[in-house]
Protein backbone atom coordinates (compact mmCIF):
# COMPACT_ATOMS: atom_id res chain seq x y z
CA UNK A 1 0.00 0.00 0.00
CA UNK A 2 0.93 3.77 -1.15
CA UNK A 3 0.38 6.25 1.29
CA UNK A 4 0.83 9.88 0.61
CA UNK A 5 0.84 12.66 3.53
CA UNK A 6 0.42 16.13 3.47
CA UNK A 7 2.27 18.63 6.20
CA UNK A 8 4.34 16.01 6.98
CA UNK A 9 6.98 18.16 8.80
CA UNK A 10 4.52 18.70 11.31
CA UNK A 11 3.84 17.43 14.67
CA UNK A 12 0.99 15.00 13.38
CA UNK A 13 2.88 14.68 10.30
CA UNK A 14 5.88 12.72 11.96
CA UNK A 15 4.12 11.00 14.25
CA UNK A 16 1.69 9.37 11.50
CA UNK A 17 5.09 8.62 9.32
CA UNK A 18 6.31 6.86 12.19
CA UNK A 19 3.22 5.11 13.30
CA UNK A 20 2.40 3.83 9.54
CA UNK A 21 5.87 2.91 8.96
CA UNK A 22 5.93 0.03 11.09
CA UNK A 23 3.38 -1.49 9.43
CA UNK A 24 4.04 -4.31 7.14
CA UNK A 25 1.24 -3.59 4.74
CA UNK A 26 2.53 0.24 4.39
CA UNK A 27 5.34 -0.56 1.19
CA UNK A 28 5.84 3.35 0.39
CA UNK A 29 4.90 6.96 2.62
CA UNK A 30 5.06 10.19 0.30
CA UNK A 31 5.78 12.97 2.48
CA UNK A 32 4.83 16.38 0.88
CA UNK A 33 5.71 19.83 3.00
CA UNK A 34 7.24 23.39 2.20
CA UNK A 35 9.66 22.98 5.26
CA UNK A 36 11.91 19.97 5.53
CA UNK A 37 11.11 17.03 7.64
CA UNK A 38 12.38 15.47 10.57
CA UNK A 39 10.71 12.32 9.94
CA UNK A 40 12.74 9.23 9.40
CA UNK A 41 11.78 6.15 7.82
CA UNK A 42 13.54 3.86 4.77
CA UNK A 43 9.56 3.92 3.77
CA UNK A 44 9.45 7.77 3.37
CA UNK A 45 9.87 9.85 0.01
CA UNK A 46 10.00 13.38 1.19
CA UNK A 47 9.21 16.14 -1.75
CA UNK A 48 8.96 19.68 -0.94
CA UNK A 49 6.01 20.94 -2.68
CA UNK A 50 3.38 23.81 -1.43
CA UNK A 51 0.02 23.04 -1.65
CA UNK A 52 -0.84 26.39 -3.20
CA UNK A 53 1.55 25.01 -6.64
CA UNK A 54 2.18 21.26 -6.21
CA UNK A 55 1.09 19.19 -9.31
CA UNK A 56 -0.82 16.85 -7.02
CA UNK A 57 -2.40 15.04 -9.73
CA UNK A 58 0.80 13.86 -10.61
CA UNK A 59 2.39 13.31 -7.34
CA UNK A 60 -0.63 11.41 -6.13
CA UNK A 61 -0.83 8.83 -8.94
CA UNK A 62 -0.29 5.27 -7.56
CA UNK A 63 -1.92 5.87 -4.44
CA UNK A 64 -3.95 4.17 -2.07
CA UNK A 65 -4.95 6.81 0.70
CA UNK A 66 -3.76 10.84 1.01
CA UNK A 67 -3.90 12.13 4.17
CA UNK A 68 -4.46 16.22 4.24
CA UNK A 69 -2.74 17.41 7.23
CA UNK A 70 -1.38 20.87 6.40
CA UNK A 71 -2.90 23.62 7.37
CA UNK A 72 -1.73 26.95 9.08
CA UNK A 73 -2.48 26.59 12.70
CA UNK A 74 -0.18 29.21 14.07
CA UNK A 75 0.71 32.32 11.16
CA UNK A 76 3.50 34.41 10.86
CA UNK A 77 3.38 37.76 12.65
CA UNK A 78 2.73 39.02 9.52
CA UNK A 79 0.76 36.37 7.74
CA UNK A 80 -2.06 38.39 5.62
CA UNK A 81 -5.35 37.05 6.27
CA UNK A 82 -5.94 36.34 2.50
CA UNK A 83 -2.72 34.42 2.54
CA UNK A 84 -3.96 31.80 5.92
CA UNK A 85 -7.04 31.15 3.90
CA UNK A 86 -5.62 30.78 0.28
CA UNK A 87 -3.22 28.24 1.97
CA UNK A 88 -5.72 26.39 4.45
CA UNK A 89 -8.80 26.73 1.81
CA UNK A 90 -7.63 26.54 -1.18
CA UNK A 91 -4.49 24.61 -0.98
CA UNK A 92 -6.82 22.34 0.63
CA UNK A 93 -9.25 22.27 -2.26
CA UNK A 94 -6.11 21.87 -4.79
CA UNK A 95 -4.84 18.64 -2.75
CA UNK A 96 -8.64 16.96 -2.94
CA UNK A 97 -9.19 17.79 -6.46
CA UNK A 98 -5.83 16.58 -6.79
CA UNK A 99 -6.38 13.15 -5.35
CA UNK A 100 -9.59 12.61 -7.58
CA UNK A 101 -7.74 12.77 -10.82
CA UNK A 102 -5.30 10.75 -9.63
CA UNK A 103 -7.57 8.03 -8.68
CA UNK A 104 -6.90 7.94 -5.40
CA UNK A 105 -9.73 6.10 -3.70
CA UNK A 106 -9.53 7.79 -0.22
CA UNK A 107 -8.64 10.58 1.71
CA UNK A 108 -8.45 11.24 4.95
CA UNK A 109 -8.53 14.73 5.78
CA UNK A 110 -7.44 15.87 9.45
CA UNK A 111 -10.44 18.75 10.65
CA UNK A 112 -10.85 19.90 14.48
CA UNK A 113 -14.09 20.63 16.50
CA UNK A 114 -12.98 24.03 15.25
CA UNK A 115 -15.14 24.08 12.72
CA UNK A 116 -17.80 23.36 15.30
CA UNK A 117 -17.48 27.34 16.32
CA UNK A 118 -16.84 28.78 20.00
CA UNK A 119 -20.61 29.18 20.82
CA UNK A 120 -22.32 29.65 24.13
CA UNK A 121 -25.26 27.77 23.27
CA UNK A 122 -23.26 24.50 22.36
CA UNK A 123 -24.78 21.56 23.07
CA UNK A 124 -22.62 19.34 25.29
CA UNK A 125 -21.17 17.07 23.70
CA UNK A 126 -21.26 18.00 20.07
CA UNK A 127 -22.19 14.87 18.35
CA UNK A 128 -20.81 14.41 14.47
CA UNK A 129 -24.48 15.36 13.16
CA UNK A 130 -24.58 18.67 15.03
CA UNK A 131 -24.33 21.74 12.41
CA UNK A 132 -21.08 22.96 11.83
CA UNK A 133 -21.40 27.05 12.87
CA UNK A 134 -17.66 27.95 12.09
CA UNK A 135 -16.96 31.56 13.43
CA UNK A 136 -16.08 34.09 11.13
CA UNK A 137 -13.58 36.14 13.02
CA UNK A 138 -11.72 33.22 13.72
CA UNK A 139 -9.70 32.27 10.99
CA UNK A 140 -8.73 28.62 12.37
CA UNK A 141 -12.32 27.63 12.64
CA UNK A 142 -13.25 29.74 9.80
CA UNK A 143 -10.86 27.50 7.62
CA UNK A 144 -11.96 24.50 9.00
CA UNK A 145 -15.74 24.71 8.31
CA UNK A 146 -15.27 26.70 4.77
CA UNK A 147 -12.92 23.59 3.91
CA UNK A 148 -15.66 20.62 5.01
CA UNK A 149 -18.19 22.67 3.40
CA UNK A 150 -15.69 22.23 -0.13
CA UNK A 151 -15.95 18.41 0.90
CA UNK A 152 -19.59 18.14 1.63
CA UNK A 153 -19.99 19.36 -2.39
CA UNK A 154 -16.37 17.45 -3.67
CA UNK A 155 -18.26 14.03 -1.91
CA UNK A 156 -21.35 14.57 -4.21
CA UNK A 157 -19.22 15.23 -7.28
CA UNK A 158 -17.65 12.32 -6.26
CA UNK A 159 -19.94 9.78 -4.82
CA UNK A 160 -16.81 6.72 -5.15
CA UNK A 161 -14.62 8.71 -3.51
CA UNK A 162 -14.09 7.86 0.29
CA UNK A 163 -13.74 10.56 2.24
CA UNK A 164 -12.86 10.37 6.37
CA UNK A 165 -13.03 13.60 8.06
CA UNK A 166 -11.17 13.59 11.67
CA UNK A 167 -12.59 16.52 14.22
CA UNK A 168 -9.98 16.31 17.18
CA UNK A 169 -10.17 18.09 20.20
CA UNK A 170 -6.79 20.01 21.83
CA UNK A 171 -4.44 17.36 22.03
CA UNK A 172 -1.09 17.32 23.22
CA UNK A 173 2.34 15.46 23.11
CA UNK A 174 5.93 16.12 24.52
CA UNK A 175 6.73 19.30 21.93
CA UNK A 176 3.22 20.60 21.63
CA UNK A 177 3.14 23.79 21.75
CA UNK A 178 -0.45 25.28 21.69
CA UNK A 179 -2.83 27.25 24.16
CA UNK A 180 -3.07 24.87 26.29
CA UNK A 181 0.13 24.09 26.42
CA UNK A 182 1.20 27.69 26.77
CA UNK A 183 -1.46 27.89 29.84
CA UNK A 184 -1.01 25.01 31.74
CA UNK A 185 2.43 24.23 30.94
CA UNK A 186 3.87 26.64 33.81
CA UNK A 187 4.98 26.25 37.35
CA UNK A 188 0.93 26.97 38.08
CA UNK A 189 -2.25 26.13 35.78
CA UNK A 190 -3.67 29.82 34.16
CA UNK A 191 -6.93 30.06 34.24
CA UNK A 192 -9.02 32.20 31.97
CA UNK A 193 -12.76 31.26 32.66
CA UNK A 194 -12.85 28.90 35.79
CA UNK A 195 -16.36 27.76 34.25
CA UNK A 196 -15.50 26.55 31.19
CA UNK A 197 -14.47 23.00 30.91
CA UNK A 198 -11.57 21.89 28.34
CA UNK A 199 -11.49 18.39 26.38
CA UNK A 200 -7.63 16.84 25.89
CA UNK A 201 -6.32 14.13 24.05
CA UNK A 202 -2.98 12.86 23.44
CA UNK A 203 -0.95 13.19 20.33
CA UNK A 204 -0.56 9.34 19.63
CA UNK A 205 -4.21 8.54 20.66
CA UNK A 206 -5.48 10.54 17.71
CA UNK A 207 -2.60 9.14 15.33
CA UNK A 208 -4.00 5.96 16.07
CA UNK A 209 -7.68 6.71 14.73
CA UNK A 210 -5.66 8.39 11.88
CA UNK A 211 -4.21 5.11 11.37
CA UNK A 212 -7.01 2.65 11.81
CA UNK A 213 -8.67 4.73 8.76
CA UNK A 214 -6.57 2.97 6.72
CA UNK A 215 -9.06 -0.17 7.31
CA UNK A 216 -12.34 1.52 7.30
CA UNK A 217 -13.52 1.94 3.75
CA UNK A 218 -16.77 4.82 4.49
CA UNK A 219 -17.08 8.04 3.81
CA UNK A 220 -17.60 9.63 7.77
CA UNK A 221 -17.26 12.04 9.91
CA UNK A 222 -15.46 11.17 13.77
CA UNK A 223 -14.65 13.30 16.64
CA UNK A 224 -11.73 12.53 18.40
CA UNK A 225 -11.30 13.10 22.28
CA UNK A 226 -9.95 11.54 25.50
CA UNK A 227 -13.22 12.26 27.25
CA UNK A 228 -13.94 13.68 30.44
CA UNK A 229 -13.53 17.01 29.94
CA UNK A 230 -12.57 19.27 33.33
CA UNK A 231 -12.21 22.50 34.35
CA UNK A 232 -9.01 24.37 35.13
CA UNK A 233 -9.94 23.57 39.02
CA UNK A 234 -10.93 19.77 38.45
CA UNK A 235 -7.43 19.52 36.43
CA UNK A 236 -5.49 21.10 39.29
CA UNK A 237 -7.28 19.39 41.94
CA UNK A 238 -6.13 15.69 39.86
CA UNK A 239 -2.24 17.49 39.18
CA UNK A 240 -2.11 18.79 42.88
CA UNK A 241 -0.88 21.79 40.52
CA UNK A 242 -1.79 25.46 41.90
CA UNK A 243 -4.59 27.53 39.98
CA UNK A 244 -3.79 31.16 38.73
CA UNK A 245 -7.03 32.57 37.62
CA UNK A 246 -6.06 35.76 35.48
CA UNK A 247 -9.73 36.34 33.62
CA UNK A 248 -10.01 36.76 30.13
CA UNK A 249 -9.93 40.32 29.95
CA UNK A 250 -6.52 40.67 31.19
CA UNK A 251 -5.22 38.16 29.31
CA UNK A 252 -7.02 39.53 26.57
CA UNK A 253 -5.22 43.12 26.87
CA UNK A 254 -2.15 41.71 27.44
CA UNK A 255 -2.30 39.64 23.55
CA UNK A 256 -3.69 42.95 21.95
CA UNK A 257 -0.46 45.12 23.79
CA UNK A 258 1.61 42.51 22.04
CA UNK A 259 -0.06 42.34 19.03
CA UNK A 260 0.44 46.28 18.89
CA UNK A 261 4.29 45.54 19.60
CA UNK A 262 4.38 43.48 16.88
CA UNK A 263 5.35 40.73 19.02
CA UNK A 264 2.29 38.32 18.36
CA UNK A 265 0.49 37.86 15.11
CA UNK A 266 -2.81 38.99 14.88
CA UNK A 267 -3.79 35.70 14.65
CA UNK A 268 -2.98 35.42 18.60
CA UNK A 269 -6.24 37.26 19.63
CA UNK A 270 -8.69 35.70 17.20
CA UNK A 271 -7.80 32.81 19.10
CA UNK A 272 -7.91 35.10 22.49
CA UNK A 273 -11.33 36.90 21.69
CA UNK A 274 -13.28 34.15 20.14
CA UNK A 275 -11.32 30.55 20.29
CA UNK A 276 -11.42 29.91 24.17
CA UNK A 277 -14.74 31.99 24.77
CA UNK A 278 -16.67 28.47 24.74
CA UNK A 279 -16.64 25.41 25.45
CA UNK A 280 -16.17 23.08 22.20
CA UNK A 281 -16.84 19.50 24.33
CA UNK A 282 -17.51 16.73 21.73
CA UNK A 283 -18.87 12.83 22.12
CA UNK A 284 -15.90 10.41 20.38
CA UNK A 285 -18.35 7.60 20.63
CA UNK A 286 -18.81 7.29 17.07
CA UNK A 287 -15.17 6.38 16.82
CA UNK A 288 -14.91 4.17 19.15
CA UNK A 289 -18.06 2.58 17.67
CA UNK A 290 -16.95 2.15 13.67
CA UNK A 291 -13.43 2.56 14.21
CA UNK A 292 -12.61 0.47 17.09
CA UNK A 293 -10.70 3.55 18.52
CA UNK A 294 -9.71 3.22 22.09
CA UNK A 295 -8.00 6.58 23.25
CA UNK A 296 -5.48 5.68 26.57
CA UNK A 297 -5.62 8.79 27.91
CA UNK A 298 -8.60 11.10 29.14
CA UNK A 299 -8.62 14.83 29.34
CA UNK A 300 -6.65 14.42 32.74
CA UNK A 301 -4.45 11.98 32.24
CA UNK A 302 -3.16 14.02 29.07
CA UNK A 303 -2.51 16.64 30.55
CA UNK A 304 -0.49 15.11 33.09
CA UNK A 305 1.03 13.05 31.04
CA UNK A 306 2.19 16.36 29.09
CA UNK A 307 3.51 17.91 32.57
CA UNK A 308 5.44 15.30 33.22
CA UNK A 309 6.96 15.18 29.51
CA UNK A 310 8.47 19.14 30.58
CA UNK A 311 10.56 17.69 33.26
Amino acid sequence: MKVAITGVSGYLGQLLVKRLAAETAIDSILGLDLAPSAASSPKLTFVQADVRTAPFAELFRGCDVVYHLAFIVEPRRNMPAAEIDEINVGGSERVFRGAAAAGVPKIVYSSSVAAYGAHADNPEPLTEDSPLRPNPNWYYSRGKGAVERFLDEFQREHPALIIIRFRPSIFLGPSVANSVGKLYGGPVLICLDRRMKTDLCWDEDIVEAFYLALNYDHSDAFNLTGGDPCTADEFGSYLGRRVLHVGRPLAAGLVRLLCALRLKSPAALEWMETGVTAAILVSARRAREKLGWRPRYNSAAALKKYLESLR
